[in-house]
């Protein structure tokens, strides 16, 4: 790759089907905080542009472990961790943050709010993540009944309210998965070149409308809706007034991960 290009940072698709999911990953992976510490350790490696597909562990074997050694490569992982740390994010992010910094797109699977552990055969995890407090386990065996488990379910929600830790936990957004993946792209018009130090300031709004009509594939090949009823269900051009971004923007800006205030 060529080591003179410069490293921009790209929105990272997503392609968690849940909706609150989604949203747990998106106020992560978007915040400055993350893409700052994200850019640094791709111009460390050396790397000009997403991966997207591109399996990130394979290429950690073939061109970190076999050339730099595996000193290198636990360094890299300690280093990705430390961001997930920093922003007081528990250990099931662990997958989206090693992908994210990457450029790689983020499954179904790579992130988990709940999930079953078998501790005959543990993840590495509950013996090596820090801190060892932000895990917690409900153990099933034949005899549980469901009123059990909601019981302890109480008493976890409970002991997590006394942490610092609630708001990053049970976090909530309210707009449906749609209206969320959209206001996701309009804060990526406005502040990606800030994001990465192309522009001081974010885009106007009428700028960040103006751009978004663009997307409409009509209008990239310079002709127009047929139709006022064709026009109100292009997801771009139906979009006339930019106050609805106005009033979304901020609200999902707000949402991102930041420790640094």
């Amino acid at each position: 790759m060529n080591k003179n290009k410069r490293i921009d940072f790209e929105p990272i698709k997503i392609k968690i089907k849940d909706r609150k999911l989604f949203a747990d990953v998106a106020f992560a992976i978007d915040s400055p905080f993350f893409i700052r510490r994200a850019k640094q350790i791709r111009e460390k490696l050396n790397i000009s542009e997403p991966f997207r597909k591109k399996d990130c562990y394979l290429w950690i074997a073939k061109n970190l472990i076999k050339k730099k050694g595996k000193k290198f490569v636990k360094e890299i992982y300690e280093e990705i961790d430390n961001i997930r740390f920093e922003m007081n994010l528990t250990v099931n992010y662990e997958c989206v943050f090693l992908k994210a910094v990457f450029g790689c797109d983020i499954e179904d699977l790579d992130y988990e709010s709940t999930y079953l552990i078998n501790f005959q055969d543990p993840p590495a995890y509950i013996c090596y993540s820090r801190p060892k407090s932000e895990l917690y386990a409900i153990v099933l065996t034949p005899q549980t009944q469901e009123k059990d488990v909601e019981k302890l379910y109480k008493k976890y929600k409970e002991t997590i309210a006394k942490s610092l830790r609630k708001e990053e936990i049970f976090d909530n957004f309210d707009f449906g998965k749609g209206k969320l993946k959209r206001t996701r792209k309009w804060y990526w018009i406005r502040y990606g070149d800030v994001l990465n130090g192309k522009l001081k300031k974010p885009k106007t709004y009428p700028k960040t409308l103006e751009e978004w009509w663009v997307k409409c594939p009509l209008n990239k090949i310079g002709e127009t809706h047929k139709t006022d009823r064709e026009l109100k269900k292009c997801p771009y051009c139906s979009i006339t007034d930019w106050n609805i971004m106005e009033t979304l923007v901020p609200i999902y800006k707000k949402r991102l991960k930041n420790p640094e205030g």
